[in-house]
């Protein structure tokens, strides 16, 4: 839609990949946020399932929602750790905390502030492993619109430091 004209900002928090950047205009960051493994919590030192760092995702197949970016980490994140993660795309989020509570699926990754409010009403996930680090999520307008970029990062920077910004924060991350 931007690159044809139909729209003129994607205002949604969008992962500020090196992608993204050649293919359209991204504001200042509105939040920063990073991607955590969700797995069940255990009671055993010696549970296999259980990943107490990124070098116990060898081998272990990962869910995440059909085209994220996070699987892009994950790939890259296998050959830091010089093994396979498999990854399997499925496509709707809204459930996938809940298939990790209840068994369902071993593991699944997302942003944090996701998973924190999950964590909430499913005290059964540990949440507690990074998958990346913390990055910067921003609106994306069209690479033929850098004016339309300025007013909206100054527009931004303002709004960042009233108390609007922090009740929507607190309250959505």
């Amino acid at each position: 839609g931007l690159a044809n004209g139909r729209f003129d900002v994607i205002a949604y928090g969008i992962l500020a990949t090196s992608e993204l950047k050649d293919s359209l205009l991204l504001t200042s960051p509105i939040v920063l946020n990073r991607q955590v493994l969700v797995q069940r919590k255990t009671d055993s030192p010696d549970d296999s399932l259980f990943i107490k760092s990124q070098l116990d995702l060898a081998g272990k197949t990962l869910n995440v929602v059909e085209g994220s970016p996070s699987i892009l980490r994950i790939r890259n994140l296998g050959n830091e750790i010089g093994d396979t993660i498999y990854i399997k795309e499925v496509e709707k989020s809204e459930q996938l905390i809940a298939l990790v509570a209840h068994g369902d699926i071993d593991y699944a990754v997302c942003e944090e502030s996701i998973a924190r409010a999950a964590a909430d009403s499913l005290p059964q996930i540990d949440i507690n492993t990074a998958i990346s680090f913390t990055q910067f999520y921003s609106w994306g307008v069209s690479k033929q619109s850098p004016v339309l970029l300025d007013s909206l990062n100054a527009w931004l920077e303002r709004f960042k430091k009233g108390k609007e910004y922090q009740k929507i924060y607190k309250r959505y991350y």
